[in-house]
């Protein structure tokens, strides 16, 4: 049994001593960072279409995929919007396999307009749900979401004189006095409207070892990846939450308090459609057309 193992091992091709360098060059950021289950991290492989492009090129089911083209992977839906995005097109894999290191080349094969190459991609179970894991997912979805309505608030408004809900609802923005706003003072007050959710997203992103950042995290991490209708850009990146984040207190207060003037203003405008906390600072009124 020695002899016909020894026979084996003497032809199976040892992969080239660059791949092997290369590969523990590209990963050894993340091995520093590596647990006893990186799948906690990173997407890994569920199963392998025999045939298929993944197979060929010989990627193996439980291979950790840690980044893409040198871009850290941390989500299954991200791994697998990233092959989508490359029909036709060389990608390199850089993988985890039993603890070691390992770069693997493929081409997705097109399928439509989609680049696929047979693979399943999972990711581990999240934490278990507890008080602490509650608050920071809790946090975490109502900061994203609340920045994404102002930017979309913000922008509609500068895109159309006085935002696309007011128009929508026919409603016109005035002057004190009765006159059409000027544009310069529509904008003002749609800046007014909008600036406690910037200053909230400011405290939440600035400054070193930030409430949120795009930097990936070691695990266990806590993260969204926003999803959003086709309209949007796709293959958004995750956003983080950090386990220490840098004055902690101060980002909190300033955030609490920049959604309290904000919850004001919006409980304002709808017990006074007419002169909301926002329309007394910019000097203005909304009025039917």
């Amino acid at each position: 049994m020695t002899v016909l193992a020894r026979r084996v091992a003497a032809n199976v091709p040892l992969p080239p001593a660059a791949d092997v360098d290369e590969a523990a060059r590209v990963l050894g950021p993340f091995l520093d960072n590596v647990r006893s289950d990186v799948r906690g991290a990173h997407p890994y492989v569920l199963t392998v279409n025999g045939g298929e492009v993944a197979d060929r090129a010989g990627l193996r089911i439980n291979d950790v995929v840690v980044t893409l083209d040198g871009e850290a992977m941390t989500f299954a839906s991200q791994l697998s919007g990233a092959i989508k995005q490359r029909p036709d097109r060389l990608i390199t894999l850089s993988l985890l396999r039993d603890g070691q290191p390992l770069m693997i080349s493929a081409t997705p094969a097109r399928r439509g307009n989609q680049g696929l190459i047979g693979i399943i991609i999972m990711n581990e179970e999240g934490p278990e749900l507890t008080p602490t894991v509650a608050r920071r997912y809790l946090w975490l979805h109502a900061i994203v979401g609340l920045m994404l309505a102002g930017t979309l608030g913000l922008l509609s408004a500068l895109a159309a004189r006085g935002g696309i809900a007011l128009r929508l609802m026919s409603i016109a923005v005035v002057t004190r006095t009765g006159t059409l706003a000027s544009g310069s003072r529509v904008r003002l007050r749609a800046f007014v409207s909008w600036l406690p959710v910037i200053a909230a997203s400011a405290a939440a992103f600035a400054g070193h070892a930030p409430l949120l950042t795009l930097t990936p995290q070691a695990a266990p991490l806590f993260a969204i990846a926003p999803s959003l209708p086709p309209i949007f850009p796709s293959n958004l990146p995750p956003i983080f939450f950090p386990d220490e984040p840098s004055i902690l207190f101060v980002r909190l207060a300033i955030i609490a308090v920049a959604l309290l003037v904000f919850a004001v203003g919006a409980i304002s405008a709808v017990i006074r459609p007419g002169g909301g906390l926002q329309d007394r600072l910019a000097g203005t009124w909304l009025v039917p057309r």
